[in-house]
């Protein structure tokens, strides 16, 4: 049995919880694309993507607006003009 000491203690770090995102940016921000176009069902768009009904509506929803985030700021990253005559 352990003996508890009350004067040295450490702080535990954080871990983190729950599975991974396995979502992409891209794929989000396809999803979201196909979603605002209305052209498919959500059915269909589930079938496409292989999505589970749950995390097709957290998308729907907003809660993954973070992985859109990224997605926007690489393609900004990436975006080049050039200047013809």
């Amino acid at each position: 049995m352990k003996q508890l000491d009350l004067f040295n203690f450490e702080v535990a770090k954080s871990k983190s919880v729950g599975r991974p995102n396995v979502i992409s940016t891209k794929q989000a921000l396809s999803i979201i694309t196909e979603i605002r176009k209305s052209k498919f069902t959500n059915v269909e768009i589930m079938k496409k993507h292989n999505l589970k009904p749950r995390t097709f509506y957290r998308l729907k929803k907003g809660n993954y607006n973070h992985l859109l985030d990224e997605a926007i700021s690489e393609a900004v990253d990436e975006f080049s003009l050039e200047l013809t005559y």
